[in-house]
């Protein structure tokens, strides 16, 4: 067979499958200044992990602190399918930067080939955040 002909069967059947492809050869890290873009972006806890049918899989969050935006004490919160939060981040306080989206209210942000932007409260990474938001109020 020739390559052209092979190409073309290939693509007919990216197409046919129907289901995008997320494959990565290159994993992005986390870019804590995306924290500035974020809508709402909370101190809190995981306290359950749900999937509810056709819709994506869903967190509830316990907010302990707002650091910009708004948010109730308890959020509803979007994942990307196929994203589980870890049974370490499921036990203590948590930092999530949230975009607003629709139909889901907020989901937390990420990017394409990189980690979602949840990080151990105490962490440096989620104190350069902190301080990074104080100082743009």
């Amino acid at each position: 067979m020739s390559r052209s002909l092979i190409a073309a069967v290939l693509a007919f059947a990216a197409i046919g499958v129907g289901t995008p492809v997320r494959a990565c050869a290159v994993h992005e890290p986390l870019n804590l200044g995306d924290a500035r873009n974020a809508d709402v972006v909370v101190i809190g806890r995981i306290s359950a992990q749900q999937r509810e049918g056709r819709n994506p899989p869903a967190l509830t969050v316990t907010v302990d602190e707002v650091l910009t935006g708004r948010a109730a004490r308890s959020l509803r919160v979007a994942i990307e399918p196929g994203l589980g939060v870890s049974p370490a981040m499921m036990r203590g306080q948590v930092l999530i930067a949230l975009r607003r989206s629709s139909p889901a209210g907020l989901a937390i942000m990420q990017h394409i080939c990189s980690d979602p932007f949840i990080l151990d409260a105490r962490s440096r990474q989620a104190r350069l955040v902190r301080g990074m938001l104080a100082r743009r109020r």
